[in-house]
């Protein structure tokens, strides 16, 4: 969940999240995967919504 709103997600997801964002895996749930934390210091201290077509 991110946001408290349901997110699927599947093997190669790459999920991104946003300062402030909550984030929560499920208490039922068997997640495999990693977590990378970025600062905003670590970009600059610019803060801005990089977004994909698809």
């Amino acid at each position: 969940m991110a946001d408290f709103k349901p997110v699927a997600c599947e093997p190669g997801s790459l999920l991104v999240l946003r300062a402030g964002q909550a984030l929560n895996y499920g208490r039922d749930e068997e997640w495999d995967g990693w977590n990378v934390l970025f600062r905003p210091s670590a970009c600059g201290g610019t803060l801005r919504t990089v977004a994909s077509g698809g």
